[in-house]
């Protein structure tokens, strides 16, 4: 005869303790990780080879310069479409005498 194993289930797993925290420590703990992904990206960079990192730079200096042009378009669009969403909702007035009856 074949004995089978039987397992036994594990113990539930006890739920973490939560903690409440603001929304400044919040803020502050992605500062802090912002800074040291940041000091990351600059140690990783620096390894790389100067023809790779000069590369990386101008590539990163384009972005940005088109970041900032994009960004000034849009802004331009949302004033003409705001502009426009003005007048086309705005209440028109009927000229004097032009209502209509006879």
């Amino acid at each position: 005869m074949s004995e089978e194993q039987v397992s036994t289930p594990a113990p539930p797993t006890p739920e973490p303790e939560t903690e409440t925290v603001s929304a400044e420590e919040v803020a502050e703990a992605a500062k802090a990780l912002l800074a040291a992904l940041q000091r990351f990206a600059t140690a990783q960079l620096k390894a790389l080879p100067a023809d790779v990192q000069k590369a990386l730079e101008t590539a990163i200096a384009e972005l940005k310069s088109n970041a900032e042009t994009v960004s000034s378009h849009v802004k331009d669009f949302e004033e003409r479409l705001k502009a426009a969403w003005e007048v086309l909702t705005a209440k028109k007035e009927l000229p004097s005498g032009g209502d209509g009856e006879s």
